[in-house]
This record gives C-alpha cells, structure tokens and sequence, in this order.
C-alpha cells in the first residue's frame, strides 16, 4: 500500500478555493512539502497550474519526482474523450498510471447507460497509454450505481476512486461507501469528518478533521482495500474550514497532511516486535 497526499490536501495553499495561495508553493512546493512528510505518492488533481503547464513543465515535474521518489498521480473530471485526452497526455508525460476522474463536469452528468458506453470506448485508449482509470463517488451517483457502472464497463483498466466522504450528499455513510466499493477500488481518498449537533439545536454540520481525530474507522479502512499487501494507493485529502488567517489556514493543511501520513505509517507499517517477547 503506498501513501500520498493530494492538491487536495493543501487546496487553501494552492488557492483552490479562491482564496490568496500560500507564497512560493505550486507545483513545486508540492512536491517538495510530500516528499519532506514522507509520502510515496503525490495525486494532482483540478489543479489549473497543471493543466495549464507546457510539457517541458511537465517533464521536469517528472523528472524532480523521480528523483525525490515520488510517485504522480491524475485528477479530472468527466469521462468524454474530449475530458480525458488531454488529462491522458499529462499524466503519460509525468509518468503517471492512474488517473481519477468523477463522472460529472459541470452540468454534462451521463446517466448509467452513456456513462458505462464512454467507459468502455476509453478502454483502448487507457490500454494505450498503460493508465488505470479511477471513478469518484462523488455527490449525485448512489455508490450501487457507480459499482453496477464499472462492473459493467468490464475492464482492470477502469475501477473505483473510494472517496470516504463525498458519499454524504446522497446521502450515504461511510460504512456503506467502503463495503459496496472497497472490491473496486484502485485508490481511496481518505477524509475523516465529524458530526455534531448545529450550534441552535436543529440539524448536524459534518465538517472535516485530521486523519485519525474524527469518526472514520481508518484501521477498517485500511483492511477493507487489502491493507499493508494491497498495492492500492491512499490519499489523504481535507475539508478543512475557512479561517480569518491565511497563514493559520496553511500550517493546518500541513499539520494534518503530515499526522495523516504518520497515521497510515502506523496502521500499514506496524512497529517490529520486541524481541524479549517475541
């Protein structure tokens, strides 16, 4: 099992939710900040600057990863060649095999028939490129709907992004989320989350937490997708809340995405036995 981290885990950083980014990261600091917390993959994904970036950009993305032993790996959305060509091309450039993408763009959201038509028209072109394709659950499809889409589609070159939880919007909870796609899974995007009561009584607020420190079984997780044998890839990703500091905003991001990392070290890599006892 490799562990990474994701534009996902540092989206107010990278200003990806328009707000100000953090000075001098990028693409680069990216790089750099998952290498440094001990990362074996990095999963760039919606990232304008990347899909905006020349292939000698890309090449040299590539060749800094390699050197710090770091594995790349793709995000889009959509699943119409026109969304996954060029995505297909940068990932191949910086040599990624797996690409994420979610079913919707924007208001184009295929219902099961197309959606498993143009999966399976991607196939050749996947097999081409050497490149797994990932569907995220992600908001309107049921997660039965999104497992009967891929089981149909019919290829180890199309699987599952298991996203912990996007699912909520359905709404459906985690345990099921897991249960029903860990089978299919390719990658898993670990959120954790908490829910509370609202601050006047009517209604819960699901909001984000570091890996670890909220209500996801992360060690059921882990087991579900094949634990420390799998070669599945699990990226940490955050709903982290807007806060009136930038900076403090930036060093939660970091903070999580490194006690993220260590909390799968933990549950993939456990501690050797001590020898007086073993």
């Amino acid at each position: 099992m490799r562990v990474g981290v994701s534009s996902y885990s540092y989206p107010w950083s990278l200003g990806m939710t328009g707000a100000h980014p953090r000075p001098s990261f990028g693409l680069d600091g990216l790089l750099e900040e998952a290498s440094a917390i001990g990362a074996d993959v990095l999963q760039i994904a919606d990232l304008p600057a990347f899909f905006a970036a020349v292939p000698e950009r890309l090449d040299s993305l590539r060749r800094r990863a390699e050197t710090l032993d770091l594995a790349i790996e793709v995000g889009t959305r959509g699943i119409r060649a026109t969304d996954l060509e060029d995505a297909l091309k940068r990932a191949t450039l910086v040599g990624a095999r797996t690409l994420r993408t979610v079913l919707d763009r924007g208001a184009d959201q295929p219902d099961s028939l197309t959606a498993i038509a143009l999966l399976r028209a991607a196939v050749p072109r996947l097999e081409q490129a050497g490149v797994t394709l990932a569907i995220e659950n992600h908001d309107r499809l049921s997660v039965g709907r999104l497992r009967d889409i891929v089981v149909a589609v019919g290829s180890s070159r199309v699987g599952v992004c298991l996203d912990t939880v996007n699912s909520f919007a359905v709404p459906e909870e985690p345990g099921r989320v897991i249960a029903a796609l860990a089978p299919h899974a390719v990658m898993v995007h670990a959120k954790d989350f908490r829910i509370r009561r609202a601050d006047h009584g009517l209604g819960l607020v699901v909001e984000g937490t570091a890996l670890g420190e909220g209500m996801l079984d992360v060690p059921a997780l882990v087991a579900a997708v094949g634990g420390a044998g799998s070669r599945i890839s699990i990226v940490i990703e955050s709903w982290l809340a807007p806060d009136a500091s930038p900076e403090r905003l930036w060093r939660t991001e970091s903070a999580w995405a490194r006690s993220g990392v260590a909390v799968l070290r933990a549950l993939i890599e456990p501690m050797p036995a001590d020898p007086v006892h073993a």
